[in-house]
């Protein structure tokens, strides 16, 4: 059975791609203008649900995680000026099932049970941390984030667990979490593909991700015209100096779409699904890991 030390390092990895999964969802006949719309007041209500299977082969035994969260979340714009708009992000609810070997661990950030044990300790406290509380970034028309400043629930939870905030809210990591897929300056015709890198540091290294994007075109979904776009995935691990910890990507493969509302200047829906084919060593601990994650991202109809 994998150590504690070894469980956590593979769960940060783990949790990092569940953060990064979100940063490909809000990006996406002639040529088409792709932009962002603000209006100050304007609220507008997302869920956010991921599902991440991983299998480990470690010495011959096999063992099987599985986690699942969801996040509401609401996206208001407190203001807009010259072309850049200040937005505030609130996770309004969030619900965690995950299975491991280490345990099982249910956490709904509307009940008032609170989990107990170590896999509590690792993620409670901190998901907790992020209900509520507002997360505010600076956004420009094309979709790239100038700033962000942290609720300070969530500063103060980096002061008081910095073992958390390496695995899971590594500025790298929150940052990526609002990010979108930066539009083209220009028109684009159907057919034009470009390429986002995004770096992000995790223990033992960074990964780097690309991010290629497909425009696809107009389709009509629900009584509104739609930008549809095709993703794809390209994920490699950099090692960090006198790092014992290396991983190697066998093989990987992913799939995905967007669709934006040009109209309304929104982000609609997206799907993206990827799969990991990797060898972790740890120490000289040699561990054959698949991880296949799913990740949903959706608009919600106005409150009543």
């Amino acid at each position: 059975m994998p150590t504690p030390r070894l469980f956590r390092t593979l769960t940060s990895l783990t949790f990092v791609t569940l953060v990064l999964l979100p940063s490909v969802q809000d990006r996406a006949h002639a040529d088409t203008q792709l932009r962002w719309k603000f209006k100050p007041g304007d609220e507008t209500r997302y869920i956010i649900e991921q599902a991440t299977k991983i299998s480990v082969n470690l010495n011959g035994q096999s063992f099987v995680s599985t986690h699942n969260i969801t996040w509401n979340t609401t996206w208001q714009v407190k203001d807009f000026t010259d072309r850049q708009a200040t937005i505030v992000h609130r996770f309004t609810r969030g619900r965690l099932k995950l299975s491991s070997p280490q345990g099982s661990l249910e956490f709904d950030s509307n009940s008032d049970e609170a989990p107990t044990g170590p896999l509590a300790n690792t993620f409670v406290k901190p998901l907790r941390s992020m209900i509520n509380a507002d997360f505010q970034m600076t956004i420009d028309t094309r979709g790239k984030i100038h700033d962000m400043v942290l609720p300070e629930t969530v500063r103060t939870m980096l002061d008081s667990n910095p073992a958390a905030g390496q695995m899971l809210f590594s500025p790298d990591s929150l940052k990526k979490m609002f990010s979108f897929l930066v539009f083209p300056e220009a028109p684009i015709p159907t057919g034009h593909k470009w390429l986002e890198n995004q770096k992000t540091s995790i223990p033992g290294g960074a990964l780097h991700i690309g991010v290629t994007a497909t425009y696809k075109g107009r389709e009509a979904k629900d009584a509104a015209t739609l930008e549809r776009f095709d993703i794809k995935l390209q994920t490699s691990f950099q090692k960090g100096e006198d790092s014992k910890f290396d991983l190697k990507i066998k093989s990987q493969e992913s799939s995905g779409f967007a669709l934006f509302d040009n109209n309304k200047g929104q982000f609609v829906r997206s799907n993206v699904i990827q799969k990991l084919d990797m060898e972790v060593d740890y120490s000289g601990n040699v561990i054959a890991q698949q991880v296949e994650t799913t990740a949903d991202f959706r608009r919600q109809p106005p409150s009543p």
